[in-house]
């Protein structure tokens, strides 16, 4: 846990204070942007569809009238302090990475958002405003559902929106190439969780990598090729663009 934790945190890679706080700072705030709230979302296509976001847009509103009436109610009732400190506090964690904010680091903060849109609906009393959220919801919930069962799945089908498919292939091609050219396999230090992926593919053997961290890999900067060398690098060092990944042979 420590060891993932010590790789995405904003002070991973020691930079200077001011760094370190505009870091904390600018991912803190992000998690507030109605960009992020209500519009896009995660911009992972793992966590988010890119449709409707973390909230549907009929319900901005309705979260600003509940906020009004909670921050009303904050010095008597002990219940709404807690949730609006919630609100404020939901992306704390999420702010010590190197990431923009990401769903599924702030699912904490879903029962407290809850609360405070039922709140905002609570203050809707003319029969007419009932029934245009009721519409406005429906319809927006139909649009982002028909999206996420037909285009969503087209969408993440390819090969650079995808879930890392291509990845799997590629390590085992480059690493059963490797063995037939008795050549060293590389993969860049630019593929998320380079090791993990490498131990799993070319199926190492957990007793070398546990007791002396042997794999049949290394990874690396891709500046650093040499001869005798097959590579597995990302898009952005190969000429097949339209994959996530591909072999390079020295």
């Amino acid at each position: 846990l420590m060891a993932r934790m010590n790789q995405i945190a904003i002070w991973a890679d020691k930079p200077p204070f001011d760094k370190l706080w505009w870091r904390f700072w600018s991912t803190y705030a992000g998690h507030f942007k109605t960009n992020f709230l209500f519009l896009q979302g995660d911009t992972t296509l793992r966590h988010s569809s890119g449709i409707s976001s973390e909230m549907l847009i009929s319900w901005s509103l309705l979260l600003i009238i509940g906020l009004l009436v909670a921050i009303k109610k904050f010095r008597r009732r002990p219940f709404w302090q807690l949730t609006v400190i919630m609100i404020g506090l939901f992306p704390l964690a999420a702010a010590l990475t190197q990431t923009s904010p990401i769903a599924t680091r702030t699912l904490q903060a879903t029962p407290f958002f809850a609360l405070v849109i039922a709140l905002g609906i609570s203050r809707l009393k003319r029969p007419v405003l009932i029934a245009f959220f009721l519409l406005l919801t429906a319809w927006e919930f139909n649009r982002y559902y028909h999206d996420l069962i037909y285009a969503y799945p087209k969408r993440v089908s390819q090969p650079w929106h995808g879930f890392d498919a291509d990845l799997g292939p590629t390590i085992k091609s480059a690493y059963q190439k490797s063995q037939e050219q008795q050549k060293a396999l590389y993969l860049s230090d630019k593929i998320e969780q380079a090791y993990i992926q490498g131990l799993f593919f070319t199926k190492a053997d957990p007793r070398l990598w546990q007791t002396k961290q042997l794999a049949p890999f290394t990874v690396a900067e891709f500046k650093d090729a040499q001869p005798n060398q097959v590579w597995v690098v990302t898009q952005d060092d190969c000429s097949q663009k339209d994959h996530d990944y591909c072999v390079l042979t020295y």
